[in-house]
């Protein structure tokens, strides 16, 4: 039996002509990130954000893939619509174990209060009612999974997947704690913590830099500490006045670009431009600093929304590619953003510093405390020299650790869930002549 994943491209979002989201449907009904508050009516969520693995193919990689083993791309097919879905089914599932990808929203009000889930499974079961039973799911969101008003969304999610099997389900979410309650209420199901920023940061560096993995170094580096950050938030703001105000800022790279501070480099950080450059900072500005600040998307355990009346509900702690950056350019991390965070990171197998950091602010559940408590943190390095931090960060237990995050990294990146149906490592295999055409899977598959 061949092996095959179907997405439903309802909405377009797959047509980018450079592979790219189309940033322009993040707000439709079909996306996972449309928020309660557009209202807009809730629908089927088709679109997961995913990366397709052959974009971390080069050129010359593909050009061998296309002559040598372009099976391999084959089993990611596209469907337009609920009847072609529906027509594909009962044409091929005879021959074909058929995957049907669906998206799980970032706001889970969205799915809860009205997403056609259900209804989908409920007609599959009577239109394909011969390869009904065999068929298999892929429910995932890689991209925000926040975790708040979780009680709701699974009493609805059970309720529109029970006509299906768990052991048919793969549940694929970027929020590790929200995969670990999953767990519990789809005991047969594959459920798995995955973010798709992993796949995001290799496709882009291959992008700006086809020729050259990042690599630790040696050299004495110019500054302390670096500080990245893009849209307004109040945690952002505050670090970045405190970097300006309470610390020498010359020691540290600092961005904030809703609030026009750039990096000194020519890269382009345009909104419309954000795909190409909010996962991959230039090479020569990462590897120029020993710590890194990751203000995170959120610092309060609350999230909090505005229509009419002010509505809170309780998150559960996740990362996104801020903290990934700590792993990818070898540098100790001081996240700024929910309490737990921390512990997540360590959950998910990355070192954490203590040599660096006291590491008790990630228990520290009141936001100002906590605050107080990364600012002394900061401070520290703040009135260090770069010469002094050399030496720490150059500690031979140190180093191992740097190297460790970035061997789970690309663990992370193997392990990615669509890899089950483009395998990539297969390239990799004896008797095969891919490597050295791509030193960034050369480093993923050979942990170079």
């Amino acid at each position: 039996m061949k092996h095959q994943i179907i997405l439903i491209d309802e909405t377009g979002f797959y047509k980018n002509e450079y592979g790219h989201i189309d940033w322009g449907h993040r707000q439709m009904p079909n996306s996972i990130l449309i928020p309660e508050d557009t209202g807009l009516p809730p629908s089927i969520k088709t679109e997961t954000h995913d990366i397709h693995p052959q974009e971390l193919l080069n050129a010359p990689q593909m050009d061998r893939v296309m002559q040598n083993d372009h099976e391999i791309l084959g089993k990611i097919r596209k469907v337009c619509s609920y009847n072609e879905l529906k027509d594909y089914i009962n044409e091929n599932a005879h021959d074909t174990i058929i995957t049907i990808n669906l998206g799980i929203a970032t706001h889970p009000s969205t799915d809860f209060t009205g997403h056609a889930l259900g209804d989908w499974v409920f007609r599959l079961s009577k239109h394909c009612e011969e390869h009904f039973k065999n068929l298999k799911w892929r429910f995932a969101n890689n991209w925000d999974c926040y975790g708040h008003n979780f009680q709701k969304w699974i009493t609805w999610f059970k309720e529109s997947t029970a006509l299906i099997d768990d052991s048919k389900m793969l549940i694929s979410v970027a929020n590790y704690e929200q995969a670990k309650e999953i767990r519990k209420y789809f005991l047969g199901a594959d459920v798995r913590f995955n973010l798709v920023y992993f796949k995001r940061m290799v496709r882009e560096s291959l992008r700006v830099s086809p020729d050259e993995t990042f690599k630790i170094h040696k050299h004495q580096r110019s500054k302390v500490g670096i500080c990245l950050n893009n849209f307004a938030k109040r945690h952002r703001d505050n670090i970045v006045d405190f970097l300006y105000v309470d610390c020498d800022p010359r020691k540290f790279y600092i961005s904030h670009i809703h609030r026009g501070i750039k990096l000194q480099h020519q890269q382009d950080v345009s909104t419309g431009n954000i795909q190409n450059w909010q996962d991959t900072p230039p090479y020569e500005i990462m590897g120029d600093s020993y710590i890194y600040i990751a203000t995170e998307t959120f610092y309060q355990q609350y999230y909090r929304w505005h229509s009419g009346i002010v509505r809170e509900n309780k998150m559960l702690p996740f990362i996104t590619e801020k903290c990934l950056k700590s792993a990818y350019y070898y540098l100790p991390m001081l996240i700024v953003g929910q309490a737990g965070a921390l512990q997540v990171w360590k959950d998910l197998g990355f070192k954490s510093f203590p040599e660096f950091f006291d590491e008790s602010y990630d228990k520290e559940l009141n936001p100002d405390k906590r605050m107080d408590m990364l600012k002394v943190q900061i401070k520290r390095y703040a009135e260090m020299t770069p010469e002094g931090v050399h030496k720490l960060y150059h500690d031979p237990d140190v180093q191992a650790k740097l190297i460790h995050n970035k061997l789970k990294f690309n663990e992370y990146v193997r392990r990615d869930d669509l890899l089950q149906w483009v395998n990539l490592a297969t390239l990799y295999k004896p008797g095969k002549d891919y490597v050295g055409l791509n030193p960034h899977l050369d480093e993923i598959f050979l942990d170079k």
